[in-house]
């Protein structure tokens, strides 16, 4: 029997809510009669308890949710703006997002002929990397997406190695370590 999601006057309503109860054991949560709980992410439930697993996880509304991912930028990011700041201290000097090139690379070394993207290890796609763990909601949207990131990235790599430029990807997690990034590099930089 489907349960019924709608108030019944008979029916006690019952709610659960993450925020208020917090079950002191692993067994099934409690549920509690609030009926008068006005809590966004609550959903009033009647009579069977396997439906108190059917809230809502975002705390975002949809538009909010969708407004912040357009924040989400592809230039100056924190990884970005940390590789640049090694790169330059180092010694090195390139220039930024060249139009001119596949892929529009974020760092840019035209006398060296070598070019950096810096990639997200989420939005890239970075494998086996704990980042890049996808979201449990719309699995089918966020595998597709990935996917044609990772194509493309791909198609841009083949590309630019085609014309006779050296590429380097530098992947977020990478800058845990900036010892090994920096010899990794030092190695790109150096070798012909």
């Amino acid at each position: 029997m489907e349960p019924s999601l709608e108030s019944n006057e008979n029916a006690s309503t019952k709610i659960f809510c993450q925020n208020c109860v917090r079950p002191k054991r692993r067994s099934s949560p409690k549920v509690i009669d609030y009926s008068w709980h006005s809590r966004s992410n609550v959903r009033l439930l009647t009579e069977h308890a396997a439906c108190l697993y059917s809230f809502k996880m975002d705390r975002l509304t949809v538009e909010r949710r969708s407004w912040l991912m357009g924040r989400v930028g592809s230039k100056n990011t924190t990884p970005e703006l940390a590789v640049r700041r090694l790169v330059f201290s180092m010694g090195y000097r390139y220039r930024l997002h060249d139009i001119r090139l596949p892929g529009k690379p974020d760092l840019v070394f035209s006398g060296r002929r070598k070019v950096i993207f810096v990639n997200g290890c989420f939005w890239h796609g970075h494998k086996r990397c704990r980042y890049a763990r996808l979201p449990k909601t719309n699995v089918d949207f966020w595998q597709e997406k990935i996917e044609r990131n990772r194509a493309r990235d791909r198609k841009n790599k083949a590309q630019l190695t085609r014309l006779g430029w050296g590429v380097l990807v530098v992947w977020q997690c990478e800058l845990r370590n900036i010892e090994k990034l920096s010899a990794k590099l030092y190695d790109f930089f150096e070798r012909d």
